[in-house]
């Protein structure tokens, strides 16, 4: 916790706008999106699911975004079905994180704001709909790298035929790796302890770690990030910010939108993470589950100190430990080895050599929450 100080910038993370904003007033100003913007909007939304996800409120972060407050709406295909399964993914996150309950204020901000995560929208009706946009996507750049079928001729998505391809295998990268982590998230959710359970989740995660790959060389096909104005903090002029060359936010962003919908949200200085360190740290987050796949090779109760010990190590955020207690704890089962308090006696008769039952009942009740406490918090 910090102390509060007055014309600290996270004081201002609520106040009151002298004009009243409205989001279709300002998204009736926007005009269509070029690729390259629309390769900026994905990208920026990336660096605002992180920064949520750390920590910071979803107004401040993914709902920066004009298109997320009325996704409906949005007339591009190809936005509308990024937009959509990304609200469904952060609806599975933030669930996750929920459940497992293991946050402080510091580590999550779980209040939504009444904002629309599509819990309307079924599964089945997201996919089918990123998949027609993938299906035109894949044909573009069949077309535009000659590939294509003969007398079959696919509108191209720009005018300049020269970037036709690149600009569509970016587009088609995004879209995949979006695909990829939410099923990363609905098999987490919704698997058991045993690597026969685990292994799609295995499978997921390669794909989505190849497809960030192939992001990480298209960043450079999005517009320019914008450039933070850097506070100039030398004696006299701690409040009077450096005169520098700075760009408008990305297109389809507005920082004031939060002041007006999100009065209480934690007294913090704001930060999004820039795109790259965005997409770092979802390189991060897929390692972390990666080894978080190996939990069910844990045969002991030794065999699971150890694993939790050296993935602690690791500094998982609460995402990825949430998942391992989700995962660790299903239906009395602890990793699919029974009830941990049975785990527990077998661990102690071994220490002890004893073949004789243990009758400390309570002892063990009191060690087992302990062990998962310490365990998932740290």
């Amino acid at each position: 916790m910090s102390a509060l100080e007055l014309m600290d910038p996270k004081m201002d993370s609520g106040m009151n706008s002298t004009t009243p904003i409205s989001v279709d007033s300002l998204l009736e100003k926007l005009t269509p999106l070029t690729v390259s913007e629309l390769i900026a909007v994905m990208d920026e939304l990336a660096a605002c699911e992180i920064s949520w996800v750390n920590g910071h409120s979803i107004g401040h972060t993914l709902f920066t975004c004009l298109y997320l407050h009325q996704p409906q709406k949005i007339a591009s295909p190809i936005l509308k079905a990024f937009v959509d399964i990304l609200l469904k993914t952060a609806q599975l996150i933030r669930q996750a994180i929920i459940d497992a309950d293991l946050y402080e204020d510091e580590d999550f901000f779980s209040g939504k704001f009444n904002f629309d995560l599509r819990e309307e929208m079924s599964k089945e009706d997201c996919f089918a709909q990123l998949h027609a946009v993938c299906e035109r996507l894949e044909a573009q750049v069949l077309q535009a790298s000659g590939k294509g079928k003969s007398g079959e001729e696919v509108p191209t998505l720009q005018d300049d035929l020269s970037k036709e391809l690149e600009l569509c295998s970016a587009l088609l990268d995004r879209l995949r790796f979006r695909k990829a982590w939410f099923n990363i998230h609905f098999h987490l959710a919704t698997a058991k302890p045993n690597a026969t359970s685990l292994k799609p989740c295995a499978k997921l995660i390669s794909s989505a770690l190849q497809h960030l790959n192939l992001i990480s060389h298209s960043l450079q096909l999005a517009d320019p990030a914008p450039i933070p104005v850097v506070p100039d903090l030398t004696p006299g002029a701690q409040h009077k910010p450096k005169t520098s060359a700075t760009t408008p936010l990305t297109k389809g962003f507005s920082t004031d939108i939060a002041k007006n919908l999100v009065s209480s949200g934690p007294p913090r200085d704001v930060r999004i993470v820039t795109r790259e360190e965005g997409y770092a740290s979802l390189q991060t987050l897929l390692n972390q589950f990666n080894v978080l796949l190996n939990v069910p090779s844990c045969l002991t109760f030794e065999d699971i100190q150890l694993f939790f010990r050296s993935f602690s190590l690791m500094n998982p955020n609460i995402l990825t430990r949430s998942h391992l207690l989700l995962l660790s704890q299903t239906d009395q089962d602890f990793l699919g080895h029974g009830p941990l308090v049975d785990l527990l006696k077998d661990s102690f008769h071994r220490v002890c050599s004893s073949t004789i039952p243990h009758t400390g009942f309570l002892f063990l009740l009191v060690f087992e929450q302990a062990f998962t406490q310490r365990h998932t918090k740290h």
